[in-house]
């Protein structure tokens, strides 16, 4: 019986499927791997196949994988772990702020409004042929009914612990997590100086901006970004807005009533725009700051930043602050500045953004961005080979954002909690609409700071989840010379394509 424990052993430490996890993980799971073993397209013909001995291999090894999941179960009951099946999705509690426990500093003390008055007074009217109460409730059902109804949870980030922070959730106790999908691409909201900078502007100026930009809410400060944001675009003006959001459609909403307008062919108008007439728009949102000698973005990367008429940034990502911008030609940002209603009509920011803002600005055109730029994306492109190297479903894409292909909201929402309720890592499942039914996926997104021992954990901790929930794997095949299987054990070949199928 030793003999052929030990034999099995041997085979599953010498498994393709589990020799593409990280070797740390392994490590921490060696009592259990046979567990994984199940779900291994060559393992598992190894383990249920006639050797010999039909009846003894096939006893013993049913008996390692039986054994390995009594020691789950019992590792499980010992540190009260609970796991959550595919069909269960954690009831919503409703959040207080009493309940959430969220943070030390001592807000003023105010009675609250009673419940039942806030109900009373949030009743909907009724008009003929529709009730409102019903309509939006029914639209929020339907959103349950097909998993894309979003639960936000509750993660405050801590600054000086990145990329760490707390999870607050009703009626428990706060608990540390690693944070795996931050905008906070270069973890720059936490830098020493863009935090001594924001500091110094609400000692100096306050928290609040005053009014718009046309009434009392303009300061040399605002100037001074715009500025600095028309040199890292190498144009001739900027803008700031209170998100990129706006900045887009206050100028794609401004600028067409003012422009004669004329057919353009669409098919070839991104090749020929100016041929024809047409202005360029670039959307820079997840590219300023981590592309280009200075991080002005894809445009800069490769070379065409005059064929650009008006790019769009954000400063609520890789700058780590909020607010959107456009760059363009000087007489261009004017009229937007003129006409454009989105900024007219909006509060300005306040003197921390623009001294946070600017700041690490400064920072990214410097050297030391330059490096930051340089360890993202070699932490990007090592977290996308280790994910795929285990089968899990990474999705193309060009970015340093890290797709994984799920293809279901339901699931995607499962494994997102499971991970950060077992494993304290906080993945963001992205659904509909924000992206095609059928096509949901988890969303990655590594920072600098993010190093190969946490890749190691969270690689791990999210194959033990994609397995546990019965996702589909895919592996590459098997290279036949030196395979260990192929060449060590007669009819058992594995030279076809490894691919575990969901269970439905």
């Amino acid at each position: 019986l030793l003999r052929e424990n030990y034999r099995m052993e041997q085979l599953i430490r010498h498994c393709p499927f589990a020799s593409r996890l990280p070797a740390s993980y392994l490590r921490k799971v060696n009592n259990y791997l046979p567990t994984y073993a199940e779900f291994c397209p060559v393992m598992s013909k190894i383990m249920t196949s006639p050797g010999d001995d039909k009846a003894t291999k096939c006893d013993n090894a049913m008996g390692v994988v039986k054994n390995a999941s009594e020691q789950l179960a019992n590792i499980h009951k010992k540190y009260g772990i609970t796991m959550q099946t595919a069909n269960e999705e954690p009831a919503p509690k409703k959040e207080t702020f009493e309940n959430l426990n969220i943070c030390h500093h001592r807000f003023p003390d105010v009675e609250p409004v009673a419940e039942e008055i806030c109900a009373k007074n949030s009743v909907l009217p009724e008009c003929e042929g529709l009730n409102y109460q019903d309509h939006f409730d029914e639209l929020l059902e339907k959103k349950r009914r097909d998993h894309s109804y979003r639960i936000f949870k509750s993660i405050s980030r801590t600054a000086n612990d990145f990329p760490y922070g707390m999870e607050y959730h009703a009626g428990s106790e706060a608990r540390p997590v690693s944070v795996w999908c931050s905008n906070d691409y270069l973890g720059m909201s936490r830098h020493p100086r863009v935090v001594a900078a924001v500091k110094e502007a609400v000692e100096n100026h306050g928290s609040g901006a005053g009014g718009t930009r046309n009434i009392s809410g303009t300061s040399p400060f605002h100037k001074l970004l715009e500025w600095e944001l028309a040199d890292l675009h190498q144009k001739e003006a900027a803008l700031i807005f209170s998100s990129c959001y706006v900045a887009n459609d206050t100028t794609l909403y401004t600028l067409p009533k003012l422009l004669p307008r004329s057919i353009c062919p669409l098919e070839k108008l991104c090749d020929v725009a100016h041929e024809f007439g047409a202005l360029t728009f670039v959307d820079e949102v997840h590219a300023v700051g981590l592309y280009g000698k200075r991080g002005a973005g894809i445009g800069e990367r490769d070379g065409v930043m005059s064929k650009i008429d008006i790019v769009s940034g954000t400063l609520g990502k890789a700058m780590g602050n909020v607010g959107g911008y456009i760059a363009g030609n000087a007489s261009l940002i004017d009229t937007v500045r003129s006409y454009g209603s989105g900024f007219i009509f909006t509060t300005s920011l306040p003197p921390t953004v623009l001294y946070g803002a600017i700041t690490s600005l400064r920072i990214l055109k410097s050297q030391e961005g330059v490096e930051l730029r340089k360890r993202h994306q070699e932490n990007a492109r090592l977290l996308h080979k280790m994910l795929s190297h285990t089968g899990i479903p990474v999705m193309d894409s060009p970015s340093h954002i890290i797709p994984v292909h799920v293809g279901n909201p339901k699931a995607a929402t499962n494994v997102c909690n499971h991970l950060i309720s077992q494993h304290g890592i906080y993945l963001q499942a992205i659904n509909h609409p924000t992206v095609a039914r059928g096509t949901e996926r988890l969303r990655i997104a590594p920072t600098p700071y993010h190093n190969q021992e946490l890749m190691e954990e969270m690689v791990g901790a999210l194959f033990e989840t994609w397995v546990d929930n019965r996702l589909p794997l895919n592996l590459p095949e098997c290279p036949s010379e030196g395979c260990y299987y192929c060449n060590s054990i007669k009819d058992y070949s594995c030279d076809r394509r490894a691919s575990l199928k969901a269970i439905s």
